[in-house]
């Protein structure tokens, strides 16, 4: 057994270590995200290190510092990948397009760093190829893993895997991002994958507002010190641009950018989230989509009631099957097979609830839903509204009273001594929007771990 093998498999994670990744949705693979830079003496002598070594191979042209960055980024991502899962690859596309102007490292210090990497037997290295969209599952991209070899020579600077934390930080988020608004088509029946993207047409006064709005979001929160989880920026995606009814109002929820961001991260890794030092908690809108159905169509509704206590049958059985249906054209005839699995895990059999049983008894309860099937309001019209209110909240609470809050689809994390403050301009936003006063509700950490 190797000397890192030995000493990796006596290793502690550190006291209160939590990994924040989530499986990528190509199984075989973990996305390689170059957006953490060295910080401990270890980490930046090992990456001066690398960059002399790679200058022998004269590869690069003027471009020590940028290798040494890009050396440090991918070894990062290499080590926390490993970590996860050391049978597992990362990978990273290739291509100019994927490195946008100002990036932390650009196109050709990347390329430069892994060809000397693949001289210096420091990387497993597979080219990728292109047949179409990587992103519609045409191609794959280019993958690495490190060898033994980087892992005994990391080591010698006393640096595993399971300590890269400890040797590297993520590099602060940048104040614009390169494409702060996407627009998506629909996506077809069947299909698993999102709708495609289409060119962000016709431009205008509209367009233009909407993006500053996102950049200015991102300007402020880059100049907070976010920790804990990764936070790279924001993204705003409009869906079904290709609705003959479209106009900048359907979708356009706020998305974290990068694959291993801190709205990816499994919940109960949240709590580890700090904003400028402090402990965050979040505020989460309470059946927001059912709200929002209320309001647009001007009928009254009570939210300190709860929608899912139906007689007879568990709440996680109602909200299920109220989220579902809003989330699709008509009523299931069966029980979707992921919801099945995500209640069976909660200890709930589906099989024991019928769904007309269930379908009757909110029908009953919420006679609003008897007409779903004919609702010209749908879940892209329920994004919008929300993430109007969410933003316009995240905008007085920045920008009014100094707060920095993330959105999390419909919860906003905020400082924790910030809470009440939060919720009330939450509550604020979401009322003028919708017409109606929403619940809310301030996650605990008991509900970060279920």
């Amino acid at each position: 057994m190797s000397r890192f093998r030995e000493i990796e498999k006596g290793s502690l994670k550190p006291a209160g270590y939590l990994n924040p990744f989530l499986p990528n949705q190509r199984k075989k693979d973990r996305y390689l995200s170059l957006d953490k830079e060295a910080f401990s003496n270890q980490s930046i002598n090992l990456s001066k290190l690398i960059e002399k070594e790679i200058i022998t191979f004269k590869i690069r042209r003027n471009r020590n510092k940028e290798v040494t960055k890009a050396a440090s980024a991918i070894f990062a991502g290499l080590l926390c990948g490993y970590h996860v899962d050391p049978t597992l690859y990362s990978y990273l596309p290739m291509g100019k397009i994927n490195f946008a102007p100002g990036a932390y490292v650009g196109y050709n210090a990347v390329r430069d760093t892994i060809k000397g990497l693949r001289q210096l037997d420091l990387i497993e290295f597979h080219k990728g190829y292109k047949s179409g969209s990587i992103e519609n599952g045409e191609g794959e991209a280019t993958t690495l893993k490190p060898t033994m070899k980087l892992l005994e020579l990391a080591l010698s600077y006393g640096i595993t895997p399971a300590t890269w934390h400890d040797h590297y930080r993520y590099i602060r988020a940048p104040a614009t991002v390169a494409k702060p608004v996407l627009l998506r088509a629909k996506r077809k029946h069947g299909d698993k994958y999102k709708g495609k993207a289409m060119p962000l047409e016709p431009a205008g006064p509209k367009l233009d507002r909407i993006i500053e709005r996102v950049q200015t979001l991102n300007t402020y929160l880059s100049k907070q010190n976010i920790t804990g989880l990764r936070f790279n920026g924001l993204q705003r995606i409009y869906a079904c641009g290709d609705d003959e009814n479209f106009d900048w109002n359907m979708g356009a929820r706020l998305y974290a950018l990068g694959a291993d961001n801190y709205q990816n991260a499994k919940k109960i890794y949240r709590a580890n989230l700090m904003i400028n030092g402090e402990k965050t908690k979040e505020i989460d809108l309470s059946g927001s989509h059912f709200t929002i159905l209320h309001g647009l169509r001007g009928e009254s509704f009570d939210p300190t009631t709860d929608p899912y206590d139906i007689p007879g049958y568990p709440r996680e059985v109602i909200k299920c099957f109220i989220n579902q249906s809003l989330g699709h054209c008509q009523f299931h005839r069966r029980w979707p097979e992921e919801n099945v699995d995500k209640l069976a895990e909660r200890g709930i059999s589906l099989k024991d609830y019928p769904i007309d049983n269930v379908r009757a008894a909110v029908l009953n309860k919420h006679p609003i839903l008897t007409t779903w099937k004919d609702s010209p309001f749908r879940w892209q019209h329920f994004h919008f509204v929300e993430s109007e209110a969410i933003i316009d909240a995240m905008y007085e609470l920045a920008f009014t009273y100094d707060v920095p809050a993330l959105p999390l689809h419909d919860s906003l994390i905020v400082p924790e001594s910030r809470i009440e403050l939060a919720d009330a301009v939450l509550k604020k936003w979401f009322k003028h929007h919708v017409g109606i006063v929403p619940g809310t509700k301030v996650k605990t950490e008991a509900d970060l771990l279920r």
